[in-house]
């Protein structure tokens, strides 16, 4: 449905249609290639069971509307329960949660037919077969018969537009300018029991006006259908559904208003209808409207029109267009009309032997009698149709359209009036030879027909289907609703597949599902690296950079940028960025940067006991550390520093670096640390000597007093020991970074304490053991032919000897005076 309130795409192209038959380029006369996209988005939910019978915009999200019941979110995702109607958003495809409105009716069969926004922006008329709404906001369930009024940001209902409604079915609505709803469908009674007002119960059939702010009903706006045409069509559940009415319900199906329409001025109000007349109750006014009715609609007026589909003229061969038992008895039915600014198109559901039926006609939008400016068979049901400028869309359950290749479909050739006689027009749908087709060969198929898969397009000047545009549904009943807006085309339908993806029960053919810019650009950074930017428009999972044409590399969803350390190759690189966004896939031109050949520079410094390299960021990927020439260890991409114990003898170190798949070797140059320096020290004080010397990480130190092998130290930097008077020369080998370094600590001259003597201890030796009594020192040096052996701390009494040989003294400090205890008797 179009009024003021959608946006029209409006696209007027001017390319011709053209395709290739057997190498040869033919042009359609009178195409134009103003078609949508024929790839349906994947980042959609996906309605898994029943119907959709309406889609629309509403802000940023589409809001889909039927008679199903669950939703996957996503593709591959989680499945919720969902009844009649949800929505998502229109760039990332995401389901808005928030948006959850519960419908319920009391036979428990709950559907949505149709969806109007709101001029607000934010809010959305719905209509179809519900009776209470929980809009989730405060646990409370509210009446609301086949009408409400909803906000697309939480799904909550507005309190004023409360308590007026039908009896039966709302098929169709539409909102004109003065803040006036219109409804249609197989209603017999309208009312108003809002608080506050008197209650209203009115008898009506198909068509009703309401306030579209309180919901009051207009009881000053009366016309019924009367007369109904025809007896039902289709008696059981599958067919009559697609009527509009429930197979279990007491009203006859072929009652009813299919469809009501504002013209784009606001000024007429179309009514697609199943009677023979239209009355109006509240002037007593009939008048002969079969089939489809024109509603004057002033600022404080309105007024039935004088227009009929039925041209005055015995000799026209479609007089009795919307009159009669035509197509199986079961009358015309109207499923769908838009109206533009000075005509409107109306489709057509039902058999295939009457002159009418399946069919797309456009008549002119006037006040009078009118002749179809053109009828174009479908040669199947038809129950949707959309005017997108010069482009009309119908969608239903046919397989063909008639071909440009066609004589003009109407007038056509004058036949007999009611001349039903049937023909045979051969057409080879498979491509295997001539297929016979029952068809009605008459003035409105003079010729030629193109397969087409359910969906289809025509020219709204001539009415010749365009064999260019099959994006082919597998739809059980048929594709039910086609609705254009600014980006593409909705599309609600009865299977999964539009051109064989699967999309559920809604499609969205996006003309511009990447309606942002992401602006991307390519630069040279400090180092010569090239460095692509862009512009995070939200919806993708994953940028990825094209360099020359081949994929390069890639960062996630959340990220703008990505520097191509990776890029060896010198001379001119372009740069794309290619994308996944709503279900498609995008390439954008970055631009192109001149990169110059990458050049490794490393140095070799010795710091202290530490070997350091260093060497240049050239957005190498990886570096490759080699000493004398065999590997050690690999760094990553950003690193620029190397560092390990030096080595003591002379080593030579390399680097071997990689980017875009090409390697460069660097010298850093030759290092040897050898041992580090020993210095050490010796002080006497009386007869104790102390040693002291640097800490460079020795392994082992070796203490020798004259030159003779005195003890090992590790871990430390200190000896001690007590000698008896006299000078001592000491000197200490030391181990470190593999080699051996000496130094001289120098000579000292011990004094034999004088003074008082301490007790003597006694010694024995038995074997290697030695045993003597404690006398209260504070340590016992063991000496063996005069040479220092060990120190033991005071308290001690025995000792181990290595071996039992030699001339075993121990010797201790008592009161100022060392003694000496000899052990061997």
């Amino acid at each position: 449905m179009v009024n003021f309130l959608r946006k029209r795409s409006l696209r007027q192209r001017v390319l011709l249609c053209l395709v290739s038959m057997a190498g040869v380029v033919v042009a359609f006369p009178g195409i134009l290639q103003a078609i949508v996209t024929e790839d349906p988005r994947r980042d959609l939910p996906i309605v898994l069971d029943g119907e959709v019978w309406a889609v629309e915009q509403v802000g940023n999200a589409i809001v889909v509307g039927g008679n199903f019941t669950q939703v996957q979110t996503e593709r591959n995702g989680p499945v919720v329960n969902q009844a009649a109607i949800f929505a998502y958003d229109i760039d990332s495809g995401r389901f808005l949660e928030d948006f959850r409105p519960v419908l319920r009716s009391d036979s428990g069969l709950v559907e949505v037919r149709d969806i109007e926004p709101a001029p607000n922006g934010t809010d959305l008329y719905i209509s179809g077969r519900f009776t209470s709404i929980d809009d989730r906001t405060d646990g409370r369930e509210r009446t609301r018969n086949r009408l409400a009024l909803l906000d697309i940001r939480d799904g909550s209902l507005d309190r004023n537009f409360a308590q007026a409604g039908v009896n039966a079915r709302v098929l169709s609505i539409d909102i004109d300018r003065r803040g006036n709803l219109y409804a249609g469908g197989n209603f017999t009674e309208a009312f108003d029991l809002a608080p506050g007002r008197p209650p209203i119960i009115q008898q009506v059939r198909g068509l009703a006006r309401f306030d579209a702010t309180t919901g009051q009903f207009d009881a000053g706006f009366r016309y019924e259908t009367v007369n109904d045409i025809g007896r039902p069509a289709f008696p059981n559940g599958d067919q009559a559904r697609l009527t509009g009415q429930p197979s279990d319900a007491n009203l006859s199906i072929n009652f009813g208003v299919a469809r009501v329409e504002l013209s784009p001025d606001n000024n007429r109000l179309v009514v697609a209808h199943r009677g023979a007349q239209i009355f109006n109750r509240v002037t007593g006014q009939t008048r002969d409207a079969g089939g489809i009715a024109v509603i004057q609609i002033g600022n404080t007026s309105h007024s039935l029109t004088n227009f009929e589909a039925l041209f005055p003229d015995a000799n026209d061969p479609i007089q009795e267009f919307y009159h009669g038992f035509q197509c199986s008895g079961g009358g015309v039915q109207i499923r769908d009309l838009d109206v533009q600014n000075g005509w409107f198109v109306v489709v057509h559901q039902g058999g295939d032997n009457g002159v009418q039926c399946d069919t797309i006609v456009r008549f002119p939008l006037q006040d009078t009698p009118a002749r179809p400016t053109w009828v174009s068979r479908a040669f199947d049901s038809v129950f949707s149709v959309e005017v997108d400028g010069n482009d009309i869309y119908v969608g239903g359950h046919f397989r063909a359209l008639v071909s440009p290749s066609a004589p003009s479909p109407y007038p056509g050739v004058q036949r007999a009036n009611r001349d039903l006689s049937p023909q045979t027009y051969e057409a080879d749908f498979n491509g295997t030879g001539p297929t016979a087709l029952l068809f009605q060969q008459d003035l409105v198929n003079p010729g030629f027909v193109f397969p087409v898969g359910q969906f289809g397009a025509i020219n709204a000047t001539t009415g010749y289907g365009n064999p260019n545009f099959d994006p082919t549904s597998n739809a059980a009943l048929g594709v039910l609703e086609l609705t254009s807006i600014e980006r593409g085309l909705l599309i609600g339908q009865d299977r999964e597949r539009i051109n064989n993806i699967n999309v559920g029960r809604s499609a969205f053919l996006d003309d511009a599902p990447n309606s942002a810019s992401t602006n991307c650009s390519v630069r040279l950074n400090g180092t010569g690296v090239p460095v692509v930017s862009w512009t995070n428009i939200g919806g993708v999972s994953q940028w990825n950079v094209a360099a020359n044409g081949g994929f390069t590399g890639s960062t996630d969803g959340g990220g703008s940028e990505f520097v191509d350390s990776g890029q060896g190759a010198a001379g001119t690189i372009t740069y794309e960025l290619r994308y996944n966004r709503n279900g498609l896939s995008f390439t954008d031109a970055c631009g192109s940067v001149v990169v110059a050949s990458a050049t490794l520079t490393c140095t070799a410094t010795i710091s202290g006991n530490t070997v350091e390299l260093a060497w240049n960021d050239a957005g190498w990927s990886s570096v490759s550390v080699r000493r004398d020439d065999r590997f050690v260890t690999s760094v990553s991409a950003g690193t620029t520093t190397f560092a390990e114990p030096a080595p003591t003898a002379d080593t030579t170190y390399t680097l071997r670096a990689f980017r875009g798949g090409s390697r460069t070797d660097a010298t850093c140059g030759t290092v040897g640390l050898g041992a580090p320096v020993l210095n050490c020290t010796a002080a006497v004080s009386g007869s104790d000597v102390t040693l002291t010397w640097n800490d460079s990480g020795w392994s082992s130190v070796s203490v020798r007093r004259d030159d003779r092998f005195v003890t090992s130290v590790t871990n430390g930097t200190t000896f001690s020991e007590t000698v008896p008077g006299g000078s001592a020369t000491y000197d200490l080998r030391a181990f470190g970074n593999g080699g051996r370094t000496d130094a001289s600590c120098g000579t000292v001259t011990a004094t034999t304490p004088t003074g008082p003597t301490g007790p003597n201890a006694t010694c024995t030796q038995n074997g290697t053991g030695l045993q003597w009594t404690n006398v209260g020192a504070t340590q016992y040096q063991v000496r063996t032919d005069n040479r220092w052996v060990a120190t033991v701390p005071g308290g001690s009494t025995t000792f181990t000897l290595d071996a039992a040989g030699g001339d075993h003294v121990i010797r201790y400090r008592v009161n100022g005076a060392v003694i000496d205890i000899d052990c061997n008797g």
